[in-house]
């Protein structure tokens, strides 16, 4: 059944987008944020966000919207789903785009009196939804979210815009003649995405010898352990190293990955990260939790390193991608001769 088609001049009030959880979704749904904007460059466009997302948002500089905690899963504040209904209303929210195929969001939603809710027809929650659309389950994830700001409305968009990510340069007042190598590689919090230790030790050496450069670890507390072992490895062969494993806050990570050369990485947030903000990346991807030609970041900016091989056990997938690879991906980059092209500020053009 074909839906009706929403007229941009009879929504009147604020637009709600319900972001994913994670972080590397939420990154993903920036070209929809972009779309939206050009449709409405009026109205109050309102991101309803975990409270962790919530900074890397709030220093927008490009869509001009509001943040929203939702405040259903903070533990301090924690809002009942009736309370953070009421708070969307005061906001006189008339059109919400529910990014996550979850019933409780929809739910919401409808709690919230929105005039009109766009989101897949999962979960059961159609009756929910005033246009709920059958999700094509082939798509990029970044063609899902962009088309419920697309197919509402007739159309307008032929393509999407990039993910993007406001970020600060930490290099401009800088004078090092030697690469930055940023490196997240994942603890065993990452499960079949982490690429093991004796592997990247080797990777990152062979790396070192071959490029004059500095490293910078990232990754969380939980990754502490993991990230020691590679630091410790390469401090004995007189590398540089930096592990910012724990110090670092979300909006410091996005700033860090701006200002290296390139980024090592393995299937993450951080890799979105590298996407939105420009920087070249290897891409490390095992088995991971969703099909990876449906989350590969779009563009041309890095490099795809697949486990490809004939094993049959999920752990050791990953080792399929050798240190030879990593090096050889590294090396195609071409860093010696990078010159980051300054962060696009304009905006998507949609067909009248």
């Amino acid at each position: 059944m074909k839906l009706e088609k929403i007229e941009r001049k009879e929504v009147n009030g604020s637009i709600l987008l319900v972001l994913p959880k994670y972080i590397g979704d939420a990154i993903n749904t920036t070209p929809t944020i972009d779309m939206l904007r050009t449709l409405f460059p009026d109205k109050k466009i309102i991101l309803l966000v975990r409270a962790y997302l919530a900074p890397i948002f709030e220093r927008d500089n490009r869509y001009n919207v509001s943040v929203m905690i939702d405040h259903r899963y903070t533990a301090k504040s924690r809002l009942s789903m009736i309370k953070q209904a009421r708070l969307i209303q005061s906001h006189d929210c008339e059109l919400a785009i529910v990014m996550r195929n979850s019933f409780s969001d929809a739910l919401l939603c409808w709690l919230s009196g929105i005039r009109y809710r766009i989101g897949y027809a999962n979960e059961g929650r159609s009756f929910l939804l005033t246009h709920a659309y059958q999700l094509h389950p082939y798509r990029h994830y970044l063609q899902r979210y962009a088309c419920l700001a697309n197919e509402p409305f007739g159309r307008p968009f032929d393509e999407m815009p990039q993910t993007y990510l406001f970020a600060k340069n930490l290099n401009q007042n800088k004078q090092n003649e030697k690469l930055k190598l940023g490196i997240y590689f994942g603890g065993k919090n990452k499960g079949l995405r982490h690429y093991p230790s004796d592997l990247a030790i080797q990777a990152l050496l062979k790396i070192g010898a071959a490029i004059d450069c500095e490293f910078l670890i990232f990754g969380d507390k939980t990754e502490g352990h993991e990230n020691s072992v590679l630091a410790e490895a390469l401090e004995r062969n007189h590398h540089d190293v930096e592990d910012l494993s724990g110090k670092t806050s979300l909006i410091e990570l996005v700033d860090n990955i701006a200002s290296v050369d390139a980024l090592l990485t393995i299937d993450s947030g951080p890799l979105h990260m590298a996407a939105a903000v420009e920087t070249p990346y290897v891409a490390i991807v095992g088995l991971g939790t969703s099909p990876w030609s449906m989350v590969k970041p779009k563009g041309h900016l890095g490099v795809d390193l697949f486990a490809n091989g004939l094993g049959l056990v999920d752990e050791d997938l990953i080792r399929d991608i050798t240190p030879d690879r990593v090096l050889a991906a590294t090396l195609s980059l071409n860093l010696s001769h990078r010159n980051k092209p300054p962060q696009f500020a304009g905006q998507q053009c949609a067909n009248e």
